[in-house]
Order: structure tokens, then C-alpha cells, then sequence
């Protein structure tokens, strides 16, 4: 988005046009003007859909539901979707076709209960994409039973149903859908364009009302799916992945999906629709104070417009400059004629493949009690650099001391600095022992030990970790 705002405002270098700007807030600098981007998603009321889920209404439907459709002891999987190509209902059943084409544990074991409604301005489009889906329900029927699946169209008149149970137009509601979701044990999207769809929303929220898990398979190009971190994204075209998605998801036991699920409870609850106008009108008030203070410093339009003159910035080469790609050759040739070396490494992305470190850091969210080490022959070539008395070998990192000490203090002559240069372990000038009791880690001597910094920071941090799912803050020493 913001490329696109900067080409489309005529702000073509690269290093001009976007920065963060005061307060930690990012935007654009249009002729001396400030103008924020706001990054947030609006969610649902949890209280009004649990108000809902309480009703006798819903109750009522869900259970002729169950009747009409003849689900007991099957896996269930659907969803609700406009009669619009760009939805995606009829990838999705043909998706579900593979499934059980190529799958034949799942024959007799699921079954796919799948709501369409007709987009009312364009009633001659719905007509032409109800028309696909109900030729693909109609041969997933012939070929794997009519309990298999259970195509339900609102509105359709009786000659065009692909299932016993229907649903006029009238009768179709927020509570139905809501039905909808309690029968749903895996919700599966696969829009190849949309915008807003808060159905995931409702999924999550309904089944950890009934106390159940719940698997939602995302399409790649729905905006929830950026958010809600325990889905399983897709790409809809790669019918293939389409396919294995679907296996994954019915194939996890309830424990699994119940802790997928947890993963997006706590953002559905916390991200309502009354939270988000809240954060919007704090955030307009932030932009107005950002103003006041640029007006009392003096900033005025003689800077060119897109510039960085709000930072006290002036792009230079030096600011795009990439870093050379490393000679291999060169290095060992500079290696082995050094009569002394110094060696520093990071530790994850480095020595420890980054992908790897993003996997583990989703899974667990730090590295307390659960320190992943690099590999074992990582570990030996470590050991082998620092056992070289030529070598000053040093390995660095953002984890805590204790992770570090766990996973790396048994290499002798190996210095480990913790928390990005806060603490080292091996002594040196300009350290002081940090610990006590002979500890072998001491603090930098240009350590803050005034704490005040601490609330401004978690201010900062707090305001990020509101708005985006999965991203957390802890406070090491």
C-alpha cells in the first residue's frame, strides 16, 4: 500500500515518501503535511455474538440442522459464501472432490456442508456461478453418496436443490449462519480476491463457546488470514495444496485443533469492532498532537515534499548502500594468513537457519525453557575455530543469558554476548561482573541502570502488539 500511495503522489525515490513518523506512527510527508496509515483490522462484538449463540433461536436451528442433514459421526467441513466468482464456492468443491477422490480414508468419515447466497445486485452473475456449483455438487453426490455432501443454495427453487434441507431467502439470517458455524469443524475459504470477512471471526468465537476446536483453512488472498495466525493458509489456485490443506486439517486430533484455535481466540476477543473505532479516534488524536508539535518546533514546507526532514534526515547513498556479497575465496585467503582473528557471529538467522528460528519462535514465543541450538555440525566447527589460539571466536545474540549459557557455555574459549551487547560472558575492558557470586557474565559499563526508559518503551511496544496478531513484548535484564 504504501509503494502504491508513493507512485500514485508522484514520490518515485525509494528513499523518500514513507518513514516512520512521530510517535512511532507510519505515514507519508505530502508538501510539509503528515498523513498516517493506520494498521488494524476491525473484528466482531464477541458479546453480541455470544448473546446470540444463548438464544433459543439458535439452539432451534442448530438442531434442525443436525436432523435435516444426517451429520452424526462425521467430520464436518463448509462454509458460507456469496454466489461470486471471486469467492471461490466452486474451487472449494472441487477442491473437496480431490479430497475424496485421492483420499479414500476420508469416504464415509466427512462431509461438506456448504451454504451459498445470491448476491442481490447481480442476480444474472449468481445465477451463472450457482449454476457451476451445483453441476460439481451433483457428481460429488453421484460418485461418493448423497451424505457426503450437502449443498445448500438460499433461495433456489426446489428443481435446482442439491439438498433435502432448504433455505428461502426470508428465513436466511445472522443466527442461521451462525447455526452454521456450531456444525463446522473445519471452515475453509478459498476467495481468490476479498476484502473484508470477519466469518473466520465468528468460527473461532463460536467454537470456543462450545467448548470444541475448530480449524480454519485461509485462502492466501483473504485479508483475515494475515491475522489470524492458527489457520492454515492457501493458495486457491494450487488445487494440490488445496487438497493436503484439507487432509491436515481433518486429520488433527481435537487437542491440535484446539490449540490452533487458541491461537486466534485471544485476538477475536480483543480486536472487537468497538475496540477498533477506539483505537482509530486514538489515533487521529495521535496525529493531531504529532501536528501541535511540529508546529511548535517550526517545520515548515521548505523541505521538498516526501522528504525525510522530519526524522532531521537527508537521503544519501550511503542510506541505500547493499552490502557486498561475501568472497569465499578471498576470506580464506585472509584467514589463513592472519597470525590473530576475530570472529563474531549472530546466533539466530546465522548460525541457526532463520526460517527455522520463525517456526520455533510461532510454536513456543520465546526461548525460556525451550532453547533451540544450532546444529551439530555447527557446534563442532565452533568448537574447532575456538579451540585456535589465534582466534578470538564470539557469538552474539538478543536471547538471555541463561538461554545462551544452556546451548552454547560448554564450548570452551567461546565468548557469548546476550541481549545485543548488554551482557558478556569472558570479562574484557569496560566490563563490570554482573550477577555475583564469581558469575562469568558481566554487564556493559555504558549500561543505563535508570529504568524510567522502560515505561515509554512498553508504551511503544504495547501500541504495536495491540495491533497485530501473534506479536508479543518481553523484557529481559
Amino acid at each position: 500500500f504504501m509503494i502504491s500511495a508513493r507512485r500514485l503522489l508522484g514520490l518515485v525515490e525509494p528513499t523518500r515518501g514513507t518513514q516512520n513518523m512521530s510517535s512511532g506512527m507510519l505515514g507519508l510527508e505530502i508538501n510539509s503535511r503528515q498523513v498516517m496509515v493506520s494498521v488494524s483490522h476491525v473484528g466482531i462484538e464477541p458479546s453480541i455474538v455470544g448473546k446470540r449463540l444463548a438464544s433459543s433461536e439458535v439452539e432451534q436451528f442448530v438442531g434442525q440442522l443436525r436432523e435435516g442433514l444426517n451429520l452424526d459421526g462425521r467430520i464436518v467441513l463448509g462454509g458460507v459464501e456469496w454466489l461470486s466468482s471471486m469467492q471461490g464456492a466452486a474451487l472449494k468443491l472441487v477442491a473437496y472432490e480431490s479430497l475424496l477422490e485421492n483420499y479414500a480414508k476420508w469416504r464415509g468419515r466427512v462431509a461438506m456442508v456448504q451454504v451459498c447466497v445470491p448476491v442481490p445486485n447481480r442476480v444474472d452473475h449468481s445465477q451463472e456461478v450457482a449454476a457451476e456449483c451445483r453441476e460439481i455438487a451433483k457428481r460429488i453426490a453421484a460418485r461418493f453418496g448423497n451424505d457426503s455432501i450437502h449443498y445448500i443454495e438460499v433461495g433456489a427453487p426446489p428443481q435446482d436443490r442439491c439438498s433435502p434441507f432448504a433455505i428461502s431467502t426470508a428465513e436466511w439470517c445472522v443466527n442461521l449462519r451462525i447455526a452454521v458455524w456450531s456444525l463446522l469443524d473445519v471452515l475453509a475459504v478459498s476467495a481468490t480476491r476479498d476484502g473484508l470477512n470477519l466469518h473466520p471471526f465468528e468460527f473461532v468465537y463460536t467454537r470456543r463457546h462450545h467448548g470444541e476446536g475448530g480449524v480454519c483453512v485461509l485462502s492466501e488472498f483473504a485479508g483475515c488470514s494475515r491475522v489470524l495466525n492458527g489457520a492454515i493458509r492457501v493458495n486457491p489456485f494450487s488445487l494440490a495444496s488445496v487438497v493436503e490443506a484439507l487432509d491436515r486439517a481433518l486429520s488433527l486430533d481435537r487437542r491440535d485443533s484446539e490449540a490452533m484455535l487458541s491461537k486466534d481466540v485471544t485476538f477475536v476477543e480483543a480486536h472487537t469492532m468497538s475496540s477498533w473505532v477506539a483505537l482509530f479516534v486514538k489515533d487521529l488524536k495521535r496525529v493531531h498532537l504529532a501536528e501541535a508539535e511540529r508546529a511548535q518546533q517550526g517545520i515548515t514546507g521548505n523541505e521538498s515534499s516526501g522528504s525525510l526532514s522530519a526524522a532531521g534526515l537527508r537521503p544519501t547513498a550511503a542510506m541505500v548502500m547493499l552490502p557486498r556479497k561475501l568472497e569465499v575465496e578471498s576470506l580464506v585467503r585472509a584467514y589463513r594468513s592472519a597470525s590473530r582473528r576475530v570472529l563474531c557471529f549472530g546466533l539466530d538467522g546465522t548460525l541457526i537457519p532463520q526460517d527455522t528460528v520463525i517456526t520455533h519462535l510461532r510454536e513456543n514465543h520465546d526461548f525460556v525453557g525451550r532453547g533451540q541450538a544450532p546444529s551439530p555440525a555447527v557446534l563442532h566447527c565452533l568448537r574447532t575455530l575456538a579451540a585456535d589460539p589465534a582466534n578470538d571466536v564470539t557469538v552474539l545474540s538478543g536471547r538471555g543469558a541463561s538461554d545462551m549459557q544452556a546451548i552454547l557455555g560448554s564450548i570452551e574459549r567461546l565468548g557469548l554476548v546476550a541481549e545485543l551487547g548488554y551482557l558478556r560472558r569472558g570479562g574484557g575492558v569496560g566490563h563490570r561482573e554482573f550477577g555475583g557470586g564469581g558469575a562469568a557474565w558481566t554487564r556493559h559499563e555504558s549500561a543505563i541502570d535508570n529504568s524510567s526508559w522502560r515505561q515509554e518503551a512498553k508504551a511503544v511496544m504495547h501500541w504495536y502488539t495491540t495491533r497485530t496478531n501473534g506479536s508479543y513484548s518481553r523484557w529481559q535484564e
